[in-house]
């Protein structure tokens, strides 16, 4: 490996991958645990995604806009 590929932290990287492969940690007697990961999750408004359709004039509307935030309330308005 080390004769093709090269980068400042290889050798920490390679032991990583081999101290944390499955099958090693099923032999080896000394198990290496990783922490769990946990998304923090975004506040609301943090993302917002916005649809909107032109659609044929009706009863005074074009349009048709769908705003989602993260939340969990459907709302039509006027």
């Amino acid at each position: 490996l080390g004769d093709c590929f090269w980068w400042p932290s290889i050798n920490f990287n390679i032991c990583w991958i081999i101290d944390t492969y499955h099958q090693c940690q099923i032999q080896s007697l000394k198990h290496v645990i990783m922490p769990p990961t946990v998304q923090v999750p975004t506040p609301l408004f943090h993302k917002v995604y916005i649809n909107t359709m032109y659609m044929p004039p009706s009863h005074g509307y074009k349009y048709i806009v769908q705003a989602y935030n993260r939340t969990a309330f459907v709302v039509a308005l006027d």
